[in-house]
Order: C-alpha cells, then structure tokens, then sequence
C-alpha cells in the first residue's frame, strides 16, 4: 500500500474512532479482564511499521470480518504473529486455533481493544474498492 493511501486511511479511522463516546471505551477498560488498548494506541500500531499489510492479507477477509480478529505484525525471528482481537474474547475461544491454522506460524501474540473501536478498523481497512466508471 503506498504511503498515500495509508495516511489516507488514518485520518478516516481517527474520524471513525472519534464519534465512538468515550464513556463507552472508559467502561469496557475498567471492566475488562484485558488489558485494552487505548483507540490513540491502535492508532500509532496502525501508523507506524508495526502495521504489516502482507499479514494482514493472508487471512481471508470475511474470516476477519465474522470473528473480528485483525492480524496486525508478523514477527519473522519468532515466526508469531500478532493479532487485536475484540475485548469479550478469551485466550481459550476455539476459533483461535483456527486463527492459528490460517495464519501458519508457530505463536500468535494477542492485544485487546474495545469492540466498536475495532469495528471502526474493519469498516476502514476492509471497505469494499470503489469501481473505477468508464
């Protein structure tokens, strides 16, 4: 993805994550048994190079869109893959091992987030291209 287009993609994300109230991310964060990332965290994941576009398109998108899971790094000395997941979701949920099938590594590394903050990313990064007219 080129630079232009990425930094495209950010500043909607911020407008997206932006209309989600806060008071809504401040529950689910004190409540939680995660430790959730913060929206401006995901944010500067997505930013900088820890965002890796390759891992992200070896998981088939409506696996990611039905479980809501976003491969976000692959770590290559490791061979894990890191992946932010919706905050209600536990480590034990069956359909990481599937994850684990897909995705082909050794290890997976999970980060937590708010659920609409990770819909927000989805809705972004998974829009549908638009059909260039003739």
């Amino acid at each position: 993805m080129n630079e232009k287009k990425h930094a495209f993609l950010i500043d909607e994300l911020k407008s997206r994550l932006a209309l989600i109230p806060s008071i809504d991310i401040q529950r689910v964060t004190r409540t939680s048994t995660q430790n959730i990332i913060p929206p401006d965290n995901i944010v500067e994941m997505l930013q900088n190079v820890a965002f890796d576009f390759s891992v992200f398109k070896r998981m088939p998108k409506e696996f990611i869109r039905t479980h809501k899971t976003l491969p976000i790094r692959f770590d290559r000395d490791e061979d894990c893959v890191s992946v932010l997941l919706p905050h209600h979701m536990a480590l034990g949920d069956p359909i990481l091992v599937e994850l684990h099938k897909i995705m082909q590594c050794t290890s997976l590394s999970f980060y937590f987030t708010h659920e609409k903050v990770l819909d927000a990313v989805l809705d972004v990064f998974l829009k549908p291209k638009k059909k260039q007219s003739a």
